[in-house]
Parts: structure tokens; C-alpha cells; sequence
């Protein structure tokens, strides 16, 4: 069952659009882990390029073996078996957390991976574009080019996780993996919700955000049309338009 949140969950479950979601899912593996804490009593499912590295920063700072002014690279492997107490793909093994995630708007994640990771002057990150050059997708390429060989992949769960659609990390076996969904627009609404379920005092730091001074990416009608069927289960499941 969804933890229902009064005015803090994005979206209450309508059985029929579930029941379509599930079906386009179901064949599938989960691309991302779950990051638990003891402590906090929650386990977080990372959905990369939805505020992750801020997310997991604020539970590794709960944790007792964090240090103040301690500087660590949160997405390593030394971090994560320091600052949690476990990290598993399997959701089974954390039903005594409060699982939870946070997504964002599927064209704004999109916008963000392109302007963190594909734009020119960027740092080609050679693991990342292993995947991404399958599908055409290379290196300093414009964002135009990038939406339309997005647009032509027919099993998007085969992407790099910082581009595939969120509904991916969201399901196995027909079966939604969290308990709780928030929105990455809300974020401080939430995360001060969190903060309160589990008497953390300790706020957020905002990490890796998106210059509010980058330059607009432009699409035409047509193609933000494209880019709405694409992104369809996501937007109708999340509650998101792509306008």
C-alpha cells in the first residue's frame, strides 16, 4: 500500500491507471537500489537526476559514523557502506523502512541530465556514454539530436538510468517498490515532512543543482508532442503534462 501523507503525496492511486502501468512494466528488471537508514528509518530509492545526491547527502549526515566538515563522494562505494546501513536492489528487504523516492518532471530531468552530462564543455563520463552511444546518443551533441535518437529507442529500460523514464525505477513485478513518492518541484515541502516523521534536525543542502543562467533548450511543437507519448505512462502515473 502507498503511504498517503495528507497534501504531501503527488498522487493517490487510481486502480485502473495502476493496473495499465504495471502491464507496461511488468517486463523489466529495477535499474536502481534502495540506500537504507537505521536511524532515519527509510529507505531511499534513487532516481538519478531527481535530486539523489542531495537526498542521500542529508541521510549520510544522520548517520553516527558522519563526521562535521567530513568531505566524501556520496555516490561511492566507500560512502555508501559507511553512511548506510544497507544498500539492496530487493524492496522485500526493507520493509521495515519507510520507502520513499522523489521524481521530477520527466522533460526537466531530461533537460538536467542533458546540460549535467551530454552538453559541450561537459566531462564525458565514459560508463555513462557505454550505454548512451547504443542509441546514438554521443558526447556534446545538441540537445535536438539527443530528443530524436531518445525517441527512436524501443526498450527505454535498456538506457543509462540518468535518462531512462522514472516509471522504471518505480516497479517490479508488477508491484510498486515504494511507499511514498514525492516531487523534486516540492522538495523542501517534503523534505521537511521527512525531517519531522524521523526528528532529524538536520536541513537539506542542495547539491548539484541546474544553473537557473543556462541557456533555454528549445524543442518544436511537434517534437515536445513526441516527447509526450514517450514519456506517457510516466506523466499520466506522476501527474505530469509535458506542455
Amino acid at each position: 500500500m502507498t503511504v498517503i501523507i495528507t497534501d504531501y503525496l503527488i498522487y493517490i492511486l487510481n486502480q485502473k491507471q495502476e493496473e495499465a502501468y504495471r502491464m507496461k512494466g511488468k517486463q523489466h528488471k529495477p535499474i536502481s537500489s534502495f540506500f537504507c537508514s537505521d536511524s532515519l528509518g527509510l529507505a531511499y530509492l534513487r532516481i538519478h537526476k531527481s535530486g539523489c545526491t542531495t537526498v542521500e547527502y542529508w541521510m549520510a549526515r544522520n548517520h553516527p559514523a558522519y563526521q562535521r566538515e567530513q568531505s566524501f563522494a556520496i555516490h561511492s562505494r566507500g560512502a555508501n557502506k559507511t553512511y548506510f546501513d544497507k544498500v539492496t536492489a530487493k524492496e522485500q528487504a526493507c520493509e521495515d523502512y519507510l520507502r520513499f523516492t522523489f521524481v521530477r518532471h520527466p522533460l526537466r530531468r531530461l533537460e538536467s541530465c542533458y546540460r549535467d552530462k551530454i552538453a559541450p564543455g561537459t566531462t564525458r563520463i565514459p560508463h555513462i556514454f557505454k550505454n548512451l552511444e547504443k542509441y546514438g546518443i554521443e558526447h556534446g551533441m545538441p540537445y535536438r539530436e539527443v530528443v530524436h535518437n531518445l525517441l527512436k529507442v524501443k526498450n527505454p529500460a535498456e538506457l543509462n538510468p540518468h535518462i531512462a523514464p522514472q516509471w522504471y525505477f518505480l516497479f517490479r513485478n508488477n508491484r510498486l517498490r515504494v511507499d511514498l513518492i514525492c516531487r523534486l518541484e516540492q522538495f523542501q515541502l517534503y523534505m521537511d515532512k521527512l525531517r519531522q516523521m524521523t526528528h532529524s534536525s538536520i536541513d537539506p543542502n542542495i547539491r548539484n543543482s541546474t544553473s537557473k543562467k543556462s541557456e533555454p533548450l528549445t524543442l518544436t511543437d511537434r517534437e515536445k508532442r513526441s516527447l509526450a507519448c514517450f514519456f506517457r505512462p510516466e506523466c499520466e502515473f506522476l501527474g505530469y503534462r509535458i506542455e
